[in-house]
């Protein structure tokens, strides 16, 4: 994947339609390998996929919502973007990255009435599992089970189409009861949840081994 080639994907499109009213960005691709054994080549796939892709594309397409002042852009991020989690260290930090390009943006846009809308799913029945990368940069190809027991596709799509239509800043779509009980405790109480989510670090490290190991088999 090469970002110069998103310059053909926004010419194309206001080609074909005049104008983008809302841009939808959602290309993404996880991983479900430990830090300190990941090629710096991985960190560097997702952050141009996870990140500069959306950022990118936003450039293209905005100077003509900036002139009409009007417009929508809309980001896949994740509740890894809120929140760290053994496995997952370069995809939280594409998309920590994202939510702070775009809330920044937000606030740039305000002036021309462009909203921007930054989705958070947590765990959604997609294959997202079965695609991420492992350390080598090869596809984890097994399932994972927080993504086989999370929300299903047509639920988070309504709760996206609800926030959009409403100009959310921001949603959060919660896989499980767990998931919730996290984010609330880290945005509202975030020193006690950093301490409840230490005290857990050696566990949920374990468990990433295991997944990882089973992987390879």
């Amino acid at each position: 994947f090469e970002l110069d080639s998103l310059e053909a994907v926004a010419e194309s499109a206001l080609a074909a339609f005049g104008r983008v009213d809302i841009l939808f960005n959602n290309g993404g691709i996880s991983t479900r390998a430990l830090a300190e054994n990941t090629d710096f080549s991985v960190d560097e796939k997702i952050m141009k996929i996870d990140y500069l892709s959306y950022v990118k594309l936003t450039k293209l397409v905005l100077p003509q919502m900036i002139e009409r002042r009007s417009g929508h852009i809309v980001n896949m991020s994740s509740l890894a973007g809120k929140l760290g989690s053994p496995m997952r260290s370069a995809y939280s930090g594409a998309k920590f990255a994202l939510i702070g390009h775009f809330d920044s943006l937000r606030l740039e846009l305000a002036r021309y009435d462009i909203h921007v809308t930054n989705i958070c799913p947590g765990s959604v029945q997609t294959e997202v599992d079965k695609n991420a990368l492992t350390s080598t940069g090869n596809s984890f190809g097994i399932e994972d089970p927080d993504i086989r027991n999370g929300m299903t596709v047509s639920r988070a799509a309504d709760r996206m189409l609800a926030a959009i239509s409403n100009d959310k800043h921001e949603v959060w779509l919660f896989g499980n009861t767990l998931q919730k009980i996290v984010c609330y405790m880290a945005q509202y109480m975030p020193t006690i949840a950093k301490a409840v989510t230490m005290k857990q670090a050696d566990k949920l490290v374990q468990n990433a081994e295991k997944l990882i190991r089973k992987s390879a088999h």
